[in-house]
């Protein structure tokens, strides 16, 4: 019987298949979530990522580790990779800000290590084009506010301005009526 020239390749994919599963994504220490606050964050907007480390053995929340998150972003024509150190706020949460520069798929590395060995989680999130500017041109400005400081603004010229006429004011031939919008002589 003559062997089969396939069976040494099906045994090598058979091993390979076996040494994956092995040591593959199960081998990692911890599992992590990632959340996104705004969830779909657009251009230029700062992005907060929340990252939920729980250690696999034992399912408990895992403290004091040194997080780095990488990503890429486009400057001027250049492609730069940001490294930013993520903070821990409560056990197990770790939090940093992001702000991307391209619309799309951008891909986020991010990197823990506990002192021993490091690990490294690859993440992608998908980044909205720039969002609409508001009515009145101030992006992120409520509109109570721009029209409280408008308001304000315009106080404030009228009282200088009025201010400006009492000085002027003690010479008999000028005056400014401010309501008028012209001088009065006397």
């Amino acid at each position: 019987m003559k062997a089969s020239p396939k069976l040494p390749l099906l045994a090598a994919l058979l091993i390979i298949t076996l040494l994956t599963t092995a040591y593959g994504a199960d081998s990692q220490k911890y599992s992590i979530e990632a959340y996104f606050y705004p969830v779909n964050p657009a251009v230029g907007e700062e992005a907060r990522l929340t990252l939920s480390i729980v250690d696999k053995a034992s399912g408990e929340p895992v403290r004091g580790l040194n997080v780095v998150v990488r990503y890429s972003v486009t400057i001027a024509g250049v492609k730069l990779t940001i490294t930013k150190q993520a903070s821990e706020h409560e056990a197990g949460y770790y939090v940093t800000t992001l702000q991307f520069t391209d619309a799309g798929e951008n891909s986020i590395e991010v990197e823990i290590y506990d002192g021993e060995e490091k690990e490294v989680f690859p993440l992608s999130v998908i980044v909205l084009p720039p969002r609409e500017p508001t009515k009145h041109m101030m992006p992120g400005m409520p509109d109570w506010l721009f029209l409280t400081s408008s308001g304000m603004a315009v106080l404030v010229s009228f009282l200088v301005v009025e201010a400006y006429s009492k000085r002027i004011g003690e010479k008999p031939y000028r005056r400014y009526n401010v309501l008028r919008n012209r001088i009065i002589k006397r």
